[in-house]
């Protein structure tokens, strides 16, 4: 099993030039140039040429350049740069680590994230844990939203066991901690920032937003399929517009949530901060314990939730049995899948962008091939990503963008 970057081979050409567009009618009318799609100006370019070659003559000169140019700057980022998600590593699992080939992984991605935010609109870049905090301030000035993962990392001041073995580390709380401010931050000075944070990732946020709140036990490991039990208002949040009426019902009574944890977040846990956040939906233990599954700040675009929605359509295992079978349903990847579209809209609203679109290729998911781990009989992905220690991926990526 190799593990390591296979960057892509470009052309000397920036992938940002594109070729030259002529007219189809008349080619006289706009000669051939080379056209980057860089600046709203570059934007305004292209469009007098599509404009040309439908034969909208009569418009001349500056005139027209200045209204094309008016257009470009007011329309919405959807149409002009593509929606880039943070989606954050996680420490590696025993499971992975036990069947991995030397050099061992240090941290992973569940290719369902990937699947599940391309299926929204999304692109997606890998960012990696136990960084400093200038790394997640940079990246987060390029990227349009972070998807935090779940995973299963000690935490130092709850289950920090006595002795573990030397590869299994949790550097995602801190770089959690680090994205976390950071989005508080950004979005307090009025420069929008989404988050969206699964299962241990929203564990971990509402941990940042309430740093002496100590998780629940749920008295078992929930590892099944739910339906949520929504608050009386939850169809008035933004989370969800557009869901038909059929879903809505759906929501509550088919089992549709993946669930996979054994420890859980509850209403009196948040405190004071209670008042800062909205919880959305709930979720009920065999144990009695009512625990938040799906929450949204009040004033930020920071949305969490304790189930697994990529698992419905993306994890359908075949090397092992499937506690979530329940999920796989048509109804049931629906109802997953338009968290996925609500999130990358929030994400699009964000006007960050990568200073090229080189710059952005070195960076994507792409460079990196998914391992097959379905075939593990204790694996609960069918792809991951496999990422190995002390490999400095971001200045290899910037050097290689350089050149």
């Amino acid at each position: 099993m190799r593990n390591h970057i296979a960057f892509l081979q470009t052309p000397s050409r920036s992938p940002s030039v594109r070729s030259p567009i002529r007219p189809p009618h008349r080619p006289s009318v706009c000669r051939a140039r080379d056209f980057k799609f860089e600046t709203d100006s570059h934007v305004a370019d292209w469009c007098i040429h599509c404009c040309l070659s439908l034969r909208f003559y009569a418009v001349a000169g500056e005139g027209l350049h200045s209204v094309v140019r008016q257009m470009a700057n007011s329309a919405d980022k959807s149409t002009r740069d593509p929606c880039v998600v943070g989606v954050v590593c996680m420490d590696i699992a025993s499971a992975l680590y036990e069947h991995s080939a030397d050099p061992k992984p240090a941290s992973y991605i569940a290719a369902s994230y990937v699947k599940y935010l391309e299926a929204g609109g999304g692109l997606v870049v890998p960012i990696w844990i136990g960084r400093d905090r200038n790394y997640y301030e940079l990246m987060m000035s390029r990227i349009n939203g972070v998807l935090l993962t779940g995973g299963a990392v000690y935490l130092d001041d709850e289950d920090n066991p006595a002795a573990v073995p030397s590869w299994m580390t949790n550097d995602c709380v801190k770089s959690i901690q680090y994205i976390y401010e950071l989005a508080l931050q950004r979005n307090k000075a009025n420069k929008y920032f989404p988050i969206w944070a699964t299962c241990l990732g929203f564990q971990l946020m509402l941990k940042n937003a309430v740093p002496s709140m100590k998780r629940a036990a749920c008295g078992e490991t929930i590892s099944r399929a739910l339906s949520l039990q929504p608050t009386e208002d939850y169809d008035s949040s933004p989370m969800f517009q557009g869901l038909s009426p059929e879903l809505r019902t759906r929501l509550q009574s088919e089992p549709f949530a993946c669930y996979q944890h054994k420890y859980c977040i509850t209403e009196e846990s948040l405190g004071a901060a209670a008042s800062d956040w909205r919880v959305l939906a709930t979720g009920r233990a065999r144990s009695g314990v009512r625990f938040i599954t799906l929450i949204e700040h009040r004033k930020y675009p920071l949305y969490g939730c304790q189930f697994h929605p990529e698992r419905s359509a993306y994890e359908q295992l075949v090397g092992r049995q499937d506690p979530w079978t329940e999920s796989h349903t048509k109804h049931g990847i629906q109802l997953n899948q338009h968290f996925a579209h609500f999130f990358v809209e929030a994400c699009r609203r964000n006007s960050n962008r990568f200073d090229s679109l080189e710059q952005l290729s070195r960076h994507l998911i792409y460079n990196w091939m998914p391992e097959f781990s379905g075939r593990h009989n204790n694996v609960n992905w069918l792809q991951v990503y496999l990422f190995p220690k002390d490999v400095d991926y971001v200045k290899k990526a910037e050097e290689y963008s350089e050149t």
